[in-house]
């Protein structure tokens, strides 16, 4: 059973819920860690969503990953722009259990910039891998075949912000 704790977003002037839970272990070390809340706006105009993030925001070296042998059942996105705010926003929504979370492996080429990594490092488990989605070898350090899904998205090597322009569509978590 899952009860939810209240307080006060102190960069938003929300109220956000911190999950806790009654019963079963399985869960209790990362709920410690978790709030649902709103992650800073990425954008200008931007709506973004109730989503899980992590209270405090993940180091930049602990988000860059060699190669993914310690997951399974992740979400691979092989990408040439790693701007992907609002599709980790989708896989975070708040209106997912705790328990459906799947660490996420972003491929790519670009190193993460400081502006993505500033929107991006509370969210809970996501990777970084610096590699080429086109490369056999990349793809097998990124463990394609352990991955429950795999996710192709820009992959032409254009400017950074041609995604970012005009699209204030989410994702659809459910096509996933």
């Amino acid at each position: 059973m899952m009860r939810h704790n209240f307080r006060l977003a102190s960069n938003t002037g929300t109220i956000a819920r911190k999950p806790t839970y009654a019963g079963g272990e399985d869960f209790k070390e990362e709920s410690d860690r978790l709030v649902q809340d709103y992650p800073s706006r990425s954008y200008r105009d931007d709506k973004t969503p109730l989503c899980w993030l992590l209270s405090q925001p993940t180091p930049k070296p602990n988000m860059l990953i060699a190669d993914a042998s310690f997951l399974d059942g992740h979400i691979l996105v092989c990408t040439y722009l790693p701007n992907l705010f609002r599709f980790v926003c989708t896989l975070r929504s708040a209106n997912l259990a705790l328990k459906e979370l799947k660490p996420i492996v972003v491929l790519c080429p670009n190193q993460l910039s400081d502006h993505d990594y500033e929107s991006l490092s509370r969210f809970p488990q996501l990777f970084f891998m610096i590699g080429d989605p086109r490369v056999r070898r990349d793809l097998e350090l990124a463990c394609i075949e352990m991955a429950d899904k795999v996710v192709i998205t820009n992959m032409s090597q254009g400017s950074r912000d041609a995604g970012a322009a005009g699209n204030d569509d989410f994702f659809d978590n459910s096509a996933m």
